[in-house]
C-alpha cells in the first residue's frame, strides 16, 4: 500500500515540478509517469530487502524450537 502511494505521489510531485519549471510541455507525463514507476519499484526492492536482510532478528525471535 505504501508503495503505491509513493508512486502516485511521485507522480504528483514530478508533474507538478516540471509544469512549474519548464516551458516546454511535451514529455512531462512521460516522465512524471517512469520517474514513478521507478521509484516504486526501487522502493519495493529496498523494503524486501530489509525485510530478509536488516530484520531477520524479528523473524529468529518469532520461532519456537
Amino acid at each position: 500500500m505504501a508503495t503505491l502511494l509513493d508512486a502516485v505521489l511521485t507522480f504528483f510531485v514530478v508533474w507538478l515540478m516540471s509544469k512549474s519549471l519548464f516551458i516546454n510541455d511535451g514529455d512531462v507525463l512521460a516522465a512524471s509517469f517512469i520517474s514513478a514507476i521507478a521509484i516504486a519499484v526501487g522502493e519495493w526492492l529496498f523494503h524486501k530487502y530489509l525485510d530478509r536482510h536488516v530484520f531477520d532478528e524479528k523473524h529468529a525471535h518469532s520461532r519456537i524450537e
